[in-house]
């Protein structure tokens, strides 16, 4: 029994997210829990950008309430061309701190998985 418990637990390791990069969206069907959740706290709601106080960043990207909610044109369910989210990881240069502060560098397959979350309605999922 207990080999089995050590078996389960060191296979669990193996999906633990660490960085951006270990974020993998699917082609459909992206989850704000799985994919853009873990995604945005690895590259935009840390505490010195858009945390839960956010430090140089006036817009907080930590939860589904305050990045879709309360975030007037950051999450626009069903319209990402009109989402400032995609439009800003799509193009980083359209952020107001591009070259004042660090930004990661953000993959196109990973901005591709946020702009289909929001063109599949951005659900709190």
């Amino acid at each position: 029994l207990l080999s089995l418990i050590v078996l389960l637990s060191l296979s669990a390791c193996g999906d633990s997210i660490n960085s951006a990069d270990d974020v993998v969206f699917p082609i459909e069907d992206v989850s704000y829990k799985y994919h853009v959740q873990p995604y945005l706290a690895y590259t935009c709601s840390y505490s010195a950008c858009h945390g839960i106080t956010p430090g140089f960043g006036a817009q907080q990207a930590y939860s589904y309430t305050s990045l879709v909610i309360n975030a007037t044109g950051w999450v626009n369910p069903g319209n990402a061309d009109g989402s400032l989210l995609v439009q800003i990881l799509e193009n980083p240069t359209q952020h107001p701190n591009y070259m004042l502060y660090y930004i990661p560098e953000i993959e196109p397959e990973q901005a591709l998985g946020v702009r289909t979350w929001i063109e599949e309605g951005a659900d709190n999922n």
